[in-house]
């Protein structure tokens, strides 16, 4: 890890200064899902789970927790549709009803800041975090994943990165941006 754990503590504070209590404030729409998922690899299977989700949103809603809502995607089987879109679209879902991971969900851009923080695995109990550094304690799960996926820069020594970063919080991005880490 190119980040001291002093290092990592006044990210975690530049972080939660940037968003305060906001995470993921999207709601499901197509026309958000269509812009920020260009990476897709065939426009048709993306629109037929676009469609399935519209179908079936209000159902999916209806679920109790945000795992409940995670499982059904997840476990839904669909040709090009990935894990980070199935995650994605259940925070879309969930997030707005008040119904946030009860762990840390790793993808794309979390999943590589949380590696070289040295947590391997695709779902993490929050208390991994706070063990790496205390500062963890004051975030949610979801601003966790959110953090790791936007500041993995800093971790792994990617000055570029940092500088896409700094220039992108500078101009307000963060809490209402566009994707800086190209996970998203």
């Amino acid at each position: 890890m190119k980040c001291t754990s002093k290092q990592l503590s006044k990210l975690i504070e530049d972080y939660l200064d940037k968003v305060g209590n906001r995470v993921h404030g999207r709601t499901w729409e197509k026309k958000y899902i269509v812009h920020h998922a260009p990476y897709n690899n065939s426009g048709d299977c993306y629109h037929k789970w676009l469609d399935w989700v519209d179908e079936n949103a209000a159902r999916l809603r209806e679920l109790p927790t945000f795992e409940d809502i995670w499982n059904e995607l997840k476990n839904k089987q669909m040709n090009g549709i990935g894990p980070l879109t199935k995650y994605d679209t259940a925070t879309q879902l969930a997030f707005p009803m008040g119904k946030f991971p009860k762990d840390v969900h790793l993808n794309a851009g979390a999943a590589r800041g949380a590696k070289e923080l040295g947590v391997c695995e695709f779902v993490v109990d929050k208390q991994v975090f706070v063990n790496i550094c205390p500062d963890f304690q004051k975030m949610s799960t979801a601003q966790i994943e959110d953090f790791l996926c936007i500041y993995y820069p800093y971790f792994v020594g990617d000055q570029e990165g940092i500088l896409k970063l700094e220039k992108g919080l500078k101009n307000g991005c963060s809490g209402k941006r566009k994707p800086i880490c190209g996970c998203r």
